[in-house]
């Protein structure tokens, strides 16, 4: 008799031969919404290290945010690829967009605006608590495919990457909100040391510009979103919108130090915007006609504003040896977008030429015209099905641990939110009837 059977009492015949009931591993839970992340999430709660027998002790900061007080805390870290997690980034960027619009106008004087003042604030407020939030974000380990949530895993490694760069930005930021806001309070209360402070306007105006330099994590953020995008022609589509956003936002800057050119040494005369009677005008005029004239240096184009003194004259030189490379450079990236989104539905625009032209040759009517096209274009769409493992031959360039890793996520988003029931009869039993320790899927009898 085997041990199983002298722990309880055994009556039923042929007990001791039966196999054992395998158990269900909990590698999946009801209801539970599987990431769309390309990597395994780490736990947040790992078991100590053995090593020889012996247990690792555990550090205090990592009992504290495990099983201390602290332990909310890590209940707050966020997957870096969820909704909320891209929500916050979208805003992000659009105060980052912000920045590189509105601080180069900054160089035509543009008057101060309720809503440039409101601005101001909401993002300098937004990247002050952007600090904290970055100790709540957990990050990808593409060596081990896990993302690492726990938190003191991740404050060392913000530490060590862009937490003094933010810091020293953010610290800038606000020394210049408060250093306006002085100001403000010289000017209303007319004392002559406020006329001072106010002469130190346009270093204010500089020293802003290094929020600009927020466009080095812009990119990170730009390619996180760009990975939730899975068609073809959609990255197609984007990169050609960058590559618009990018000769948008040169010829933007270009105009903006243009203006700033004209309008350095208010003494001299031989000015562009002198010349051209500029200065008086309103403000988008004056953007309008910086930009029409930046927008000629990268096309064959002219107009009538020329450079005026020697700094002018050898800023349009320089502009106009880049734009011979970033405007030839421009097309010929647009070129091959363009006729790689054209290769990708070839083989149906064919078939839709070949369609309409037996169509046409055949003399069918335009009622059954349609309804050819209405039938086809749902078959069309119906006959689009997945991408299979062995339909993609660098994959077997992985090895076997990791094609195991991508076989359970694939079975674990199968199953998920399916009922499932497992029953295990035995051979000499001679009822059909599943036996109470059944295992299920949802922890209830089928």
């Amino acid at each position: 008799m085997s041990k199983s059977c002298e722990t309880h009492a055994c009556n039923v015949t042929g007990c001791c031969l039966r196999p054992k009931v395998p158990d269900l591993c909990d590698v999946w839970e009801a209801g539970r919404t599987t990431s769309k992340a390309r990597v395994n999430f780490a736990s947040r709660k790992r078991a100590p290290i053995r090593l020889d027998g012996f247990e690792r002790p555990e550090s205090g900061h990592l009992r504290f945010f495990q099983q201390g007080r602290g332990r909310f805390i890590s209940y707050m870290v966020l997957q870096p690829h969820c909704s909320r997690r891209l929500v916050y980034e979208v805003f992000g960027l659009l105060l980052i967009c912000y920045d590189l619009i509105w601080l180069p106008v900054e160089a035509f004087d543009p008057e101060n605006t309720t809503f440039a003042e409101a601005m101001a604030w909401i993002t300098s407020i937004y990247w002050l608590l952007d600090i904290p939030a970055s100790f709540l974000v957990g990050y990808a380990i593409l060596e081990e495919g896990t993302v690492e949530m726990r938190i003191t895993k991740i404050a060392r490694r913000y530490l060590r990457t862009w937490f003094f760069f933010d810091l020293i930005i953010v610290g800038v930021d606000w020394g210049l909100q408060i250093w306006t806001l002085l100001l403000l309070t010289q000017q209303d209360s007319g004392a002559e040391a406020g006329v001072a402070f106010f002469r130190m306007a346009k270093t204010i105006r500089l020293l802003r510009f290094l929020r600009l330099l927020r466009l080095l994590k812009a990119r990170g953020r730009i390619n996180d979103l760009v990975e939730q995008i899975q068609s073809e022609a959609s990255l197609i589509l984007i990169g050609i919108l960058k590559m618009l956003v990018f000769i948008v936002t040169v010829n933007h800057l270009v105009a903006c130090v243009w203006y700033a050119i004209g309008n350095y040494d208010a003494s001299r005369q031989d000015r562009w915007i002198v010349e051209y009677k500029v200065e008086m005008k309103n403000l988008l005029y004056r953007y309008s006609t910086a930009l029409h004239w930046s927008i000629t240096q990268f096309t064959p184009a002219s107009m009538e504003v020329f450079p005026q003194n020697e700094y002018e004259r050898l800023f349009t030189v320089c502009i106009i040896l880049s734009g011979m490379l970033i405007f030839s450079s421009f097309v010929s990236a647009i070129t091959n977008a363009m006729n790689q989104l054209r290769n990708l539905n070839s083989w149906r625009h064919e078939q839709e030429s070949l369609l309409r032209r037996y169509l046409r040759e055949n003399l069918v009517t335009p009622s059954l015209t349609a309804r050819i096209h209405n039938c086809l274009n749902k078959a069309m769409k119906q006959s689009r099905r997945r991408v299979h493992e062995d339909e993609i031959n660098i994959l077997q360039l992985l090895p076997l641990s990791l094609k195991l890793l991508i076989w359970q996520t694939e079975g674990a988003n199968f199953l998920s939110g399916r009922e499932i029931c497992f029953f295990f009869s035995w051979p000499n039993s001679t009822s059909n009837k599943p036996r109470p320790n059944s295992v299920t899927r949802s922890g209830k009898a089928c």
